[in-house]
């Protein structure tokens, strides 16, 4: 059971960073764009 909520705690913290690093790196290329 741990290791279930363990593997789920990792699973969400690497989606809202795939999540996060993809927002920054829509805007970084929205400034390039816009430049």
């Amino acid at each position: 059971a741990i290791a279930a909520v363990a593997a789920m705690v990792a699973s969400a913290v690497l989606l809202y960073t795939a999540y996060a690093v993809g927002k920054w790196t829509l805007k970084a290329f929205g400034l390039i764009g816009g430049k």
